[in-house]
């Protein structure tokens, strides 16, 4: 990361030039290439911009992409956990924190996978054990893949 803090003073040019092959490298963390296509997002970068996406290269354009804080369906999410757990604000903090890992190694494609925000927020309170089993909300098969996916990539971030 201290790289690529420091390829950030290079001309826009030169800095897109170096970053374009780190972004489609299958080997990247998506949290790093996620971090990095959110500086194009800040950057206001007009061109199309290809990213490695979960065993596929795609394509966007970055300042056609709100930055991750504003994207509606990681609002959603995080409102959902917020609203859930409102009782008990320090708690409902620790939570955000690791929902935003997770839902930062989807992004800027978010969309395709967080379909149903009330099925992520229980994906992550059934992660923590704060829905009972017998009280659990049935989610697809999909998000709970998603999300398992997920848990593997955080799980390789914090060794």
């Amino acid at each position: 990361m201290q790289l690529l803090k420091l390829a950030k003073q290079l001309p826009q040019a030169e800095y897109l030039k170096g970053i374009q092959p780190v972004l489609v490298n299958p080997y990247v963390h998506p949290f790093v290439r996620s971090t990095i296509f959110e500086e194009l997002v800040t950057l206001k970068i007009a061109q199309p911009i290809a990213v490695f996406w979960f065993d596929q290269v795609k394509t966007a354009i970055p300042n056609e992409i709100p930055l991750m804080e504003t994207s509606p369906k990681i609002q959603a999410v995080q409102q959902a956990i917020q609203q859930t757990l409102a009782d008990d604000p320090i708690f409902a903090e620790q939570v955000l924190v690791t929902s935003q890992l997770y839902l930062a190694c989807l992004y800027p494609f978010e969309n395709e996978v967080l379909v149903d925000s009330d099925e992520w927020t229980t994906l992550f309170l059934q992660e923590l054990g704060l829905v009972p089993e017998n009280q659990a909300t049935i989610v697809s098969e999909n998000s709970q893949a998603w999300f398992s996916k997920l848990q593997e990539l955080v799980a390789k971030l914090m060794f």
